[in-house]
């Protein structure tokens, strides 16, 4: 996360975090404060003589944002669903229960679609349509695997695309994604940023718009508890923007699993193009078959992983000696048995 640091005025930074703070924070000033007052502070903000105070306005703006990208991570985990309470909620067992009914419907059309003639009537032709698409779109929003499904629909569309390599060609995307970036071409890889600034932004507005509500919310109830001034008169407004806030929460929700699902594109596409790529920049060479490509990968995870030494004497490009009539084959490093 640090290493983004320097980055802190790209349009990824600006997009996914900058912009949901400015709104949370405008959308907090008009719902906790009158109109009149939000009125005043903008004219005095806007003065020559409040220019110091707008300047540390926009500073405290940015840092905000700073801290939002620095706790992205544990933020993406918890929407995911990789943390509890999503781990042991009903929701999950709802999840699991639409996987079920949804990969048995799919079976089932797949299991009637294979007796049709070949070539198939017009209306078994349109089924044969409604199928894929069925199976197209269920791929896309749960993982393949049942006992990968996740306690929300969000965590369900990360994992969904997460899980293609492993399925397609038997390796291990997650561990495997930080060295495939190496050989993915930039303007690829710009793609993938702002695909990837898109979900960061739905995803942060809809935890501001939910923190929006619960603040109004808790307001307002000390308002009432201590019998403010006006804390009648405001409670209709307040209400209005507690209910406003929790459905924009729910819909900047829906648009970051829709973006997720379109990043998932992207990422299989880069593992369709460029996996086969990443191992001559490894240094290995290896037989052109998938069962040897993933054989090597797989070693390579776990080499990533538990910091072993490959178990196999792969061929590695050796470096040449000038003085040689040809390169000398690597020594394999002694296997590390205690781990």
């Amino acid at each position: 996360m640090l290493s983004s640091l320097p980055k802190l005025l790209d349009r990824q930074f600006v997009f996914g975090y900058l912009l949901p703070i400015i709104a949370f924070a405008f959308c907090g000033e008009l719902a906790l404060r009158p109109w009149s007052e939000v009125v005043a502070l903008a004219v005095a903000m806007g003065s020559e003589k409040e220019l110091g105070g707008l300047a540390v306005m926009l500073a405290a703006l940015w840092f905000a944002a700073a801290g939002l990208m620095l706790l992205n991570r544990l933020l993406q985990r918890f929407v995911a669903g990789y943390a509890w309470p999503f781990e042991a909620w009903w929701g999950k067992r709802r999840l699991l229960q639409r996987w079920d009914r949804e990969a048995d419907a799919i079976n089932r059309e797949a299991a009637r679609i294979e007796g049709f003639p070949d070539p198939p009537s017009a209306k078994e032709a349109v089924e044969i349509i409604e199928h894929n698409k069925r199976l197209f779109d269920f791929r896309r929003t749960f993982p393949r695997e049942r006992d990968q499904v996740l306690g929300t629909l969000y965590g369900n569309a990360l994992r969904a695309y997460e899980r293609y390599p492993n399925r397609v060609y038997g390796v291990d995307g997650v561990a495997l994604w930080p060295r495939l970036g190496g050989v993915i071409p930039k303007d690829f890889n710009d793609k993938l940023a702002d695909a990837q600034a898109q979900v960061d932004c739905f995803i942060n507005l809809s935890l501001l718009a939910a923190l929006l509500a619960l603040l109004v919310a808790v307001w307002t109830a000390t308002d009432l508890v201590y019998r403010a001034p006006g804390a009648f008169g405001a409670l209709t407004l307040r209400g209005a923007w507690v209910l406003a806030s929790v459905g924009a929460a729910r819909l900047f929700y829906r648009l970051a699993i829709e973006r997720a699902v379109a990043e998932g594109e992207l990422v299989r596409a880069a593992f369709d193009l460029y996996l086969p790529k990443l191992i001559p920049a490894l240094g290995f060479t290896h037989s052109a078959d998938r069962a040897g490509q993933a054989e090597l990968l797989d070693e390579v995870k776990r080499a990533s992983l538990y910091h072993l030494p490959l178990q196999r004497p792969w061929s590695a490009a050796p470096a040449v000696d000038p003085g040689a009539g040809k390169p000398s084959q690597p020594s394999q490093p002694a296997d590390d048995a205690e781990g």
